[in-house]
């Protein structure tokens, strides 16, 4: 029976990592015409994974670009999530903080444009957002 249990958590987690990377890879077909229509952002070239070394230590992106609005350079960060509460809002305003001045050191002072994508976003999630001036972005609406 143990088998059977180790096959299934297995054949689970591996289930898990092709939905979550399916929704990033969505995300990045997405949110550049979302960017463009709700933020006045122009990506530059598409998104990527990226790891960056914040005081935390080592803190991972699902999506990183850089960008342009009117004119001025701006570095493009966000999390997918198949579901996104009001905690996740505040973590990730969180991380997207320390991202931001681990960041700063490489690229200079950039302002940053924080994006959360999900397939659903509770009710909860969209004042915080509003409130940590992060995009939120449902893959379908409702």
């Amino acid at each position: 029976l143990q088998v059977g249990q180790k096959e299934l958590r297995q054949t689970v987690g591996a289930l898990s990592d092709n939905v979550g990377f399916g929704l990033e890879e969505l995300a990045s077909i997405v949110l550049p015409g979302v960017l463009a229509k709700e933020a006045g952002v122009t990506v530059k070239g598409g998104f990527v994974r990226r790891f960056v070394q914040t005081k935390l230590g080592e803190e991972e992106l699902d999506l990183f670009s850089e960008g342009d609005r009117g004119g001025e350079a701006v570095a493009i960060v966000g999390e997918v999530k198949s579901r996104i509460y009001e905690a996740d809002a505040r973590r990730f305003a969180a991380k997207a903080a320390r991202v931001a001045e681990a960041l700063e050191a490489t690229l200079g002072p950039l302002p940053l444009v924080s994006i959360l994508f999900g397939f659903v976003v509770h009710p909860s999630a969209q004042q915080a957002a509003k409130d940590l001036d992060l995009l939120l972005v449902a893959s379908r609406p409702g």
